[in-house]
């Protein structure tokens, strides 16, 4: 169904492929100014709420989740090419979980707040697309697991540091932009447990149907490698390595030069992936 649903996607809006940083497509649709980032100075406020919904089989066991964010961050133009954010993420959370009877474990809380930049390093030029380094430090301040929380509560912290560092490039082609971009992230060892680290990657385009109006479209995924259990110095692998990724329809309404609205439908196609995730998301400029 997952490969279906994906065929038909690529088939009603072929030629597109991915969701590049919501910040940079925001910039680029809005105004259509040089600079894809916030002015030196200026503020805005990002809110995005979102449901997701997933249901994993395996031999002898069903997972269910449901999932409900809040994300809310900050973001600052430190220069007309430098822009730092801050971000909180909030969750709330159930997962019902059937062996040999329905066991339901929830949560709520929120999770490791991040603080990041986007630079741009090359401005775009009719041969060249703009180049944007990007980088950022997950913070493990939430309520996790090395908190010994009780067997049925879901914590959303990670317990660990993450660095991150990537590059995103973006091209217009008035009335339509192309994106892509690769990111590593390196997740700190703690105690005797090293997560894994990863390799995510996106592409795709979008198009502006007229000054307040634009849609997008965009694959992106992740390559995740093993979780790592620390034993008298030696690494041994405690989970296997896996793929993710999914298509993305979004759109963005400009309601006034301040204020703009972002739907978003995320649907995952493969099996370690989420069903689907659909977010709503505010942007105000202060």
């Amino acid at each position: 169904m997952k490969k279906l649903i994906g065929l038909i996607f690529i088939l009603l809006f072929t030629g597109a492929s991915l969701a590049i940083d919501q910040t940079l497509l925001l910039k680029l649709l809005e105004l259509k100014r040089e600079s894809y980032l916030s002015r030196r100075g200026e503020l805005s406020l990002d809110i995005a709420a979102s449901y997701s919904q997933d249901k994993y089989l395996v031999p002898w066991s069903v997972t269910k989740s449901y999932y409900y964010n809040l994300n809310t961050t900050l973001r600052m133009g430190v220069s007309d090419r430098l822009e730092v954010n801050f971000k909180v993420p909030f969750s709330s959370a159930l997962k019902e979980v059937f062996v040999t009877d329905w066991v339901n474990y929830r949560g709520n809380g929120a999770a490791d707040p991040s603080f990041n930049f986007q630079m741009e390093i090359l401005p775009e030029s009719i041969n060249r697309p703009a180049t944007y380094l990007t980088g950022g430090v997950r913070m493990p301040l939430a309520r996790s697991s090395y908190d010994n929380p009780p067997p049925t509560e879901i914590v959303f912290g990670s317990g660990h540091y993450a660095l991150n560092g990537g590059l995103s490039f973006l091209k217009s082609i008035d009335p339509c932009a192309l994106y892509w971009g690769l990111e590593y992230q390196w997740v700190a060892p703690r105690e005797n447990f090293n997560p894994a680290d990863s390799v995510s990657y996106n592409m795709g385009l979008a198009w502006s149907l007229n000054q307040a109006v634009s849609l997008s479209l965009g694959l992106s995924g992740a390559v995740v490698g093993e979780d790592k259990r620390i034993i008298s110095g030696v690494e041994t692998p405690v989970s296997s390595a896996y793929n993710i990724t999914g298509l993305s329809l979004g759109s963005n309404v400009v309601v006034s030069p301040g204020l703009f609205l972002n739907p978003n439908l995320y649907m995952g196609l493969a099996d370690e992936d989420t069903d689907f995730v659909f977010s709503l998301g505010l942007t105000l400029r202060m």
